[in-house]
């Protein structure tokens, strides 16, 4: 219940903090409701995203409103960590890949907040 909430609590962030959307990925087909494979995302170079630092700048920003607002709920800031950890074993991200890159380092900083 507390990784749903803060899935939520992250989007609803975005919203709050008026964060416009900077992930412009050309998709040319189609994929049949699965995550890419390694190979598929290496095809997408990082220009195609407008600005990867005002992304990961306004992720960090939505991680910070999503915790405040898990523990203003009840709910413990670090499930926000806990879901990102659950999305790296089932994605295997690669920090040479740009978007993942970012994930990885959203982790790294939820994490170090949860085990002071």
């Amino acid at each position: 219940e507390a990784e749903y909430a803060a899935v939520l609590a992250h989007e609803f962030a975005h919203a709050e903090l008026d964060h416009k959307s900077t992930n412009r990925r050309i998709q040319k087909e189609p994929r049949a409701f699965r995550p890419p494979t390694y190979e598929e995302d290496l095809l997408v170079n990082e220009t195609e995203y407008e600005d990867l630092e005002l992304m990961e700048k306004q992720e960090h920003e939505a991680d910070g409103l999503a915790q405040k607002a898990l523990d203003t709920a009840g709910y413990s800031p670090c499930a926000l960590a806990q879901v990102l950890a659950k999305m790296n074993a089932l994605y295997s991200w690669r920090a040479d890949d740009p978007m993942a890159a970012i994930h990885l380092r959203r982790l790294a900083h939820l994490q170090s907040t949860c085990t002071r």
